[in-house]
């Protein structure tokens, strides 16, 4: 069994608060994320143990659970739930907002468990260098809110 750990960090011209209100909303991430999720919910509990489901642009579903939630450090983390969309045991995210010159900036953190080490290696090099820039690149479309920090 190997276990990879991958992270990406990206600026986001939003505040601080607002931006963390917008990704912190664990139900709503297809408002934000489309067209790389166009659709989202939560399916069952509230706060830490609520569980969403997420349906990707290319149709498939999935189901994640909220596994840590901390609103004064800025941070959530989250589980993706069997049955995986890719071939590993476990995949865990720490998603991370935090104060940057006039914005912000948003760090993904994401622990990778997998039988074969290229399982592991190759979600962490599509959540490095396609999924978590998109969803930064994402976030700082329509609807962010602007960060008035001279």
């Amino acid at each position: 069994m190997t276990t990879i750990t991958a992270t990406y960090t990206g600026a986001v011209p939003a505040a601080l608060d607002a931006l963390f209100d917008r990704v912190a909303d664990f139900g709503a991430i297809a408002d934000w994320a489309g067209p790389l999720i166009t659709e989202s919910h939560i399916e069952s509990g509230q706060g830490v143990g609520a569980v969403r489901h997420i349906r990707l642009g290319d149709g498939r579903t999935a189901r994640e659970l909220l596994v840590a939630f901390d609103r004064e450090r800025r941070t959530y983390t989250y589980r993706m739930l069997a049955p995986f969309l890719v071939p590993v045991r476990r995949a865990e995210v720490t998603v991370q907002v935090r104060a940057a010159g006039a914005g912000s900036q948003v760090t993904w953190t994401g622990s990778f468990e997998a039988d074969r080490p290229e399982d592991a290696q190759s979600l962490a090099d599509i959540s490095t260098h396609q999924v978590w820039p998109v969803l930064t690149t994402l976030l700082a479309g329509p609807g962010a809110s602007r960060s008035t920090a001279a």
